[in-house]
């Protein structure tokens, strides 16, 4: 699991690498710039939750691993618990 502000290990990033060889079968060059430069982010992240009325939201959370365009700045994410970074229901009381 990531430490307390997020950040991935070295074999953590392995894993992600790993899982990436393992799932990813369409082409894995980037859509802006075509280029093949990826790096994985350092820390995970999570999209915020918002109400209607455009009010943060509390509640479970999704955290995610980023996969950065090194050419462009494009952004894939990939869920960190599919992924196996953090074990199911680990992160979904945002600690």
């Amino acid at each position: 699991m990531p430490d307390k502000k997020g950040k991935l290990s070295p074999e953590e990033k392995e894993k992600v690498k790993e899982w990436l060889e393992e799932k990813w079968k369409a082409s894995n060059l980037c859509p802006v710039s075509h280029d093949n430069n990826w790096v994985i982010g350092d820390y995970t992240v999570t999209p915020i939750n918002f109400s209607s009325t455009g009010t943060i939201l509390g509640g479970p959370i999704s955290p995610q691993v980023m996969l950065i365009c090194s050419t462009c700045g494009y952004t894939l994410y990939f869920n960190a618990m599919v992924m196996g970074i953090f074990a199911s229901g680990e992160a979904s009381d945002g600690k």
